[in-house]
This record gives structure tokens, sequence and C-alpha cells, in this order.
């Protein structure tokens, strides 16, 4: 098998592994074991997609303490993060069931789907894994207890999900500096940022510090 097929071999089971977990919410129920991702993310998604769709950008939510607590100033909020505007905008917000597929469903599906293919190709080019080792590693990080169980938290999800193809675009930088390697894992940083859980990003930093301290380490091994 080439090595294009077993990509598009690998995609094509990713996406099967992805589909198989949000079975549940794709039949109709609100959530892959539990419906609170309708009872807050939702609203909050329909919030902003209602204000953009209108032109405008959400700076204050009246719904919530009368507009006390600005909305830009909440560390959760997503509003930025640009993946998501399509999604956004194109929403069909007269239609409740539909909008909960289009703002909320697909764009977690999109991102479960990103983050098991990162993996794979991080395991496979990365660490040089071969075919099923790479593939099962994709599947033990999308059912990880942090993916099945953190999917209320799209914000933690659209971290994780950017993290492997981060890390495996940095690491080809430092193997092969390019200008367009350097931007791509300038813009995943940026993703991450907007994905509105800053505080999560301290994990991260500690994620690549020990990534580069790794790369440190195999680079003296083989001076050596």
């Amino acid at each position: 098998m080439t090595k294009a097929k077993t990509y598009i071999f690998a995609v094509l089971l990713v996406l099967i592994m992805v589909i198989a977990l949000f079975s549940p919410a794709l039949s109709g129920k609100r959530g892959i074991f539990h419906d609170d991702i309708a009872n807050e993310v939702f609203l909050r998604n329909f919030f902003v997609a209602s204000n953009l769709q209108r032109g405008v950008l959400p700076l204050w939510n009246p719904h919530i303490w009368c507009g006390a607590l600005p909305f830009y100033a909440r560390y959760y909020a997503d509003t930025y993060y640009l993946p998501l505007s399509p999604f956004y905008m194109l929403a069909d917000l007269k239609n409740i069931d539909l909008a909960f597929l289009e703002i909320t469903l697909l764009p977690l599906v999109l991102h479960y789907f990103l983050a098991g293919l990162g993996m794979f190709f991080l395991l496979n080019r990365l660490i040089r894994c071969s075919f099923l080792p790479a593939l099962l590693g994709a599947f033990a990080y999308i059912y990880s207890p942090t993916f099945t169980y953190a999917y209320v938290w799209p914000k933690v999800i659209t971290i994780q999900a950017w993290l492997p193809w981060f890390i495996l675009i940095y690491t080809s930088a430092l193997e092969r500096q390019r200008l367009w390697k350097v931007f791509v894992a300038s813009f995943i940083l940026a993703l991450m940022f907007t994905a509105g859980y800053p505080n999560y990003m301290v994990f991260i930093f500690f994620i690549w510090l020990a990534t580069a301290l790794m790369l440190t380490l195999i680079n003296i091994k083989d001076k050596s």
C-alpha cells in the first residue's frame, strides 16, 4: 500500500472512530453521555451566532446579570476563534434542533476528528510508529477521559485538538527551518490562544517545554 493510500485509509478510520463516539448525539440525544452541552454551551453559541449574523460583535450579554458581566472578558468565550465563524454565520437559528447540530455538535465532531488525525500523524511521522500503533494511539487519544467527558468544555477540546499538530509542525521546523513552518506553528498557537481557555495554555507550555527538552537531549545523544 502506498503512503497516500495509507493516509487516506487512516483518515477514514479516524472518521469512523469519531462518528462512533458521537453516535448517541447524532441519533438525536443532546450529548455523548449527558446533556450539559445543551444547557450551557449551546446557549452561549446561540447568543454569539445571533449577534454575528446581525453584524454585531457581542461585547455584552444583556441576558446575564443585565449585562453587568462583559461578555468579551469571559475567559471561556471563544468568540474570536476563527474556525467557528463559518458555523456561526451560516447556521439556521430559526430551527433550534438544526442550530444545535450546526453551531455546537458539528464543530465538536470536527475537532475530535482533527485531534485523532493529528495524533496519528504525530505518532507516525515524529515517533516513527507503524500504521497500526499510530492508529491505536489516535483511538486512545480521542477516547481518553479528557475527550470523552470534557466535550462539555469545547475550549479544552479545541486546544487539545490542535496540540498534536503544533508539536508536529514545531519539531519539523526545528529539523528543517522553513518560513512557512514557522508561520503555520505560530498560526496554530494563535488558534489555541483564542479558543477561550487561556488558563489551560499553561499546561500546553509545559508540554511544549518537555518536547523541546526531549529533542535537545536526543540531539546531544546523536552528537556524542
